[in-house]
Formats: structure tokens, C-alpha cells, sequence
């Protein structure tokens, strides 16, 4: 799913540029989008992906992160389009 791979590089991006929010909302978009199509990232994707989750969750805590992540869930491919190139 080449917009989840796309998305998957502006979440590291946010990453990288210290904005671990940004970053784990764009991931669980990418989450929500994968389940809904019922397909699942290439194995270096997943591994990419994996990465972000850990340190994103390490940097903004539990609470944060299921915040954060819940509200990437239930974006639209449209939303977090959007969001992305914001």
C-alpha cells in the first residue's frame, strides 16, 4: 500500500524532527488504513514502522500515545493526507 509507505516516511520525518505526536498520529493512520484494506506493510516497512512506534511511545508516555494514536486511527486516507502535507 504505497500511500501507508509514504505516510510511513513523514512519520519518521516527524520522528526526527522531534515532533513524536505528529509522528504517532500519521502511524496510526497508517495502522488504520492496513487493517481496513486487510494488508500489512513489507517486512523492512514493518521493521521501519516498528522503530517509530517504540521511540515515538518512549517519548511521549503512555497516556500521549494512545491519545495521539487513537486520533490517527480515525483519520481518513484524506485526513491524513492532509495532515501530512498540511
Amino acid at each position: 500500500m504505497a500511500i501507508a509507505v509514504c505516510l510511513l516516511g513523514l512519520a519518521d520525518m516527524a520522528r526526527a524532527q522531534d515532533q513524536p505526536r505528529w509522528a504517532v498520529k500519521l502511524l496510526g493512520a497508517i495502522d488504520g488504513m492496513l487493517k481496513a484494506a486487510g494488508a500489512v506493510l513489507e517486512p523492512a516497512d514493518r521493521l521501519e514502522y516498528d522503530r517509530n512506534i517504540a521511540s515515538t511511545h518512549e517519548a511521549l508516555g503512555e497516556d500521549r500515545f494512545t491519545e495521539a494514536w487513537a486520533e490517527g486511527q480515525a483519520m481518513t486516507v484524506a485526513q491524513a493526507m492532509e495532515s501530512a502535507t498540511g
